[in-house]
């Protein structure tokens, strides 16, 4: 018998331990850019839950954020999440392009997981979500602080098609999350 997407959703969820907190984006909790990046996308959806992922413009978004961007096509039948969009500060950092591959295909595999469960909580939330480390931490590696945003979008008012993920983090640091 073929799972529902609900179905499918709450099975991801319960099946990837969190590393980090994940709560509803509120203007108090974020920090510096990523709070002009959430009135940008308030201002973008009006009345609606979430907007239009082609109203979305890159350049009137925070600049020290847009390198860093990753954005994925929420997939059903099967439940998937497939880049569209890899900032270059992630193609630098990560020394890959993911831009048309599944989240599923991410390395380290330990993170894919964790996005893949975030993103899960959007779509059963249906609203944006900030992330917060609880404590991210590998044997043998350090610690390192950040913020994730992960924002919904909806090309026919209904369902979530686009959602866009901001990180704000100290660059000299996030090497730290490849050191797994």
């Amino acid at each position: 018998m073929k799972m529902t997407e609900d179905e499918e959703i709450a099975e991801i969820l319960q099946s990837i331990e969190q590393e980090a907190l994940v709560v509803p984006v509120t203007r108090a909790i974020l920090i510096r850019e990523q709070k002009d990046l959430f009135q940008y996308w308030t201002d973008l959806r009006g009345r609606h839950f979430a907007p239009r992922w082609d109203a979305f413009e890159f350049d009137k978004a925070p600049p020290r954020l847009v390198p860093h961007f990753a954005a994925v096509e929420v997939r059903r039948d099967p439940l998937d999440f497939v880049f569209v969009h890899w900032g270059p500060g992630r193609v630098k950092m990560q020394r890959v392009d993911y831009t048309g591959k599944s989240l599923r295909e991410f390395w380290p595999e330990n993170i894919a997981r964790k996005a893949i469960r975030e993103n899960c909580e959007v779509l059963a939330r249906r609203t944006p979500l900030c992330i917060q480390p609880i404590k991210l931490k590998g044997e043998g590696a350090d610690t390192f602080d950040y913020q994730l945003m992960r924002l919904p979008f909806s090309d026919d008012g209904a369902e979530i098609t686009h959602i866009l993920t901001s990180g704000l983090y100290d660059e000299d640091e996030i090497g730290k999350a490849f050191e797994f």
